[in-house]
């Protein structure tokens, strides 16, 4: 009989550690950094006027769910320089370089004549991830942009993955549970 409760007592020991090492690993999986695929298009003072997009290739990572969109830059209006100008912003995704486009709500930024003026977008989290990003810039008039745009893609965090390995590793206590009170 002592052979007996000596197995069983190894046994249960054995689960012990493997569950613990298996928390360890959820726990290690939940700590490391995803590699995000962040991707920056420069803008490099270009005219920009009334209607004008620019498309760029956007690499999506496997598992991705999502793409984060964000501008940061400079607009320099042309003339008449006593006049404020306005300059929307439109982040659009799609399966071709040509559309169709799924779109962003509108930024707006009014931009005083005869002034630089430095912008940021902020974060737009696009609902879905696509081969192909574009920035859209609607102008009122001639002005000059500079700056970074970047696209990158979202994936779901790892804290998911550690939920999961929680949620595994406590099925057999509540087995175990269930089997004490019923004896």
């Amino acid at each position: 009989m002592k052979n007996l409760e000596d197995s069983h007592f190894l046994i249960r020991a054995a689960n012990e550690h493997h569950r613990l090492a298996l928390l360890v690993a959820c726990a290690v999986l939940a700590v490391l950094p995803i590699a995000a695929s962040a991707q920056t298009e420069m803008i490099p003072g270009v005219t920009i006027g009334m209607d004008n997009q620019f498309v760029f290739p956007h690499t999506s990572l496997p598992g991705a769910t999502g793409i984060d969109f964000s501008f940061m830059g400079a607009f320099a209006p042309h003339y008449p320089p006593e006049e404020s100008h306005t300059v929307v912003i439109v982040f659009e995704w799609g399966p071709t370089a040509t559309g169709p486009w799924s779109t962003s709500p509108d930024n707006v930024n009014t931009v005083p004549g005869g002034m630089t003026d430095l912008f940021a977008t902020g974060v737009y989290h696009g609902p879905e991830d696509a081969p192909f990003v574009a920035i859209h810039f609607y102008a009122g008039d001639f002005m000059t942009v500079s700056g970074e745009f970047t696209h990158t893609s979202v994936i779901p965090e790892p804290s998911a993955i550690l939920l999961v390995g929680v949620g595994l590793m406590s099925l057999p206590l509540a087995c175990r549970r269930r089997r004490a009170k019923a004896v």
